[in-house]
């Protein structure tokens, strides 16, 4: 029901709108929850056209977290926090799902004995020093 009252309030947004593709990642995210995973799509497409409204973002990565893209979700993150680096629910998200520091050598695999090697050091060496 929700997703038919976004949708509803996207197709009476014009172009120039500010809130238009913030009504559309809710109802994408409304549609996912409901249990219509072409929600994530629509959610992908607000937030590609989205500029100013960080809670796109933050509604895609949702979406992403509930069908398991954990790497996308992060990368919605990261996005959302570009244009509003104190948004709460951005933040509190970050928090609750963790963001993994970026491998040492970015051309090896994470999985890498020596990426893990090396992470371990810094890491420690990190650590230490707080």
């Amino acid at each position: 029901m929700a997703a038919l009252h976004f949708g509803q309030a996207d197709q009476k947004a014009g172009h120039d709108d500010v809130y238009m593709h913030l009504c559309m990642s809710y109802q994408g995210l409304c549609q996912l929850l409901s249990g219509d995973s072409s929600g994530l799509n629509l959610c992908r497409y607000a937030a590609s056209m989205e500029t100013l409204q960080p809670a796109v973002f933050l509604n895609l990565a949702i979406a992403e977290l509930k069908l398991r893209h954990r790497k996308r979700a992060c990368s919605a993150l990261r996005l959302g926090l570009g244009l509003d680096p104190e948004h709460t629910g951005l933040l509190k998200l970050r928090t609750r799902i963790g963001v993994r520091r970026s491998p040492c050598l970015k051309f090896l695999s994470r999985n890498n004995l020596l990426n893990k090697w090396l992470g371990r050091i810094t890491y420690e060496r990190l650590s230490a020093a707080r």
